[in-house]
């Protein structure tokens, strides 16, 4: 609301968005938070730029993965955006401090005498699974032009959320997307729900879970197929759940 181009009105034809950038934010500030569209004129807002900075709590845990799904759910569901990013370095150099919180990759650059990562052969890259758990079920199992379905939660949670979204060009089939956030101060405890669908119509579902660690070990977890008007899932501390219709 306090800038000069928002409050201009011979400018903001010419603005396609407002962009927000969050440093090694937590994804509560964005759970139902309506400043963060306050005064955007009904121009979409959307999260352009995240990362986590050397020694925040989010970079390189397990927490710190699935907070950043929920930070673009909630700016999916929240601020109706009809884009954004997921963490912003498609691959960071294995010497560099902020690769942990950064990138979704390392890489070894030919220049470095770095001891960090030494399974990483110079002029080479392997993935970074912290980040790449929260970005890579998005790039594989939720096309372009997907459209986001209401979802009506018995109460809506700030670490535990549900999303749901339909597969575009009349393909009509949904996928389910769940998360179970758990903050280092609390107990770890699992988050059991169960979705229903409006229509009541069988589905068929297959789900894939997400967990972030220093390996693969508990990437891409297949969590077999559901069958059903109904999913129930029970999701462990920090995973994330994506559920794709058949």
């Amino acid at each position: 609301a306090g800038s000069p181009i928002a409050n201009d009105p011979t400018l903001r034809p010419f603005v396609d968005g407002w962009t927000h950038h969050h440093v090694s934010g937590a994804a509560k500030t964005t759970f139902g938070n309506g400043t963060l569209t306050s005064g955007s004129w009904g121009i979409p807002v959307f999260t352009n730029e995240m990362e986590y900075q050397p020694g925040s709590r989010y970079a390189g845990t397990a927490e710190g993965t699935a907070n950043s799904v929920n930070m673009f759910i909630n700016s999916l569901v929240f601020q109706n955006a009809p884009l954004g990013v997921i963490n912003l370095h498609a691959s960071k150099p294995v010497q560099n401090l902020e690769s942990l919180g950064y990138g979704w990759t390392w890489w070894r650059p030919p220049t470095t005498n770095s001891t960090n990562l030494p399974h990483v052969k110079s002029g080479y890259f392997d993935y970074n699974y912290w980040n790449w758990a929260a970005v890579a079920p998005f790039t594989k199992m939720m096309p372009w032009d997907s459209q986001r379905r209401n979802v009506m939660e018995d109460q809506q949670r700030v670490n535990q959320r549900v999303f749901a979204f339909e597969k575009p060009n009349g393909d009509g089939r949904l996928g389910v997307v769940l998360t179970n956030q758990q903050p280092p101060s609390s107990s770890s405890s699992n988050f059991s729900t169960v979705v229903g669908f409006s229509d009541g119509k069988p589905r068929v579902f297959e789900g894939f879970r997400f967990i972030g660690s220093n390996t693969s070990a508990t990437f891409n977890v297949s969590l077999g197929v559901q069958r059903g008007s109904q999913l129930a899932t029970n999701l462990p501390p920090n995973a994330i759940e994506w559920w794709i219709e058949q």
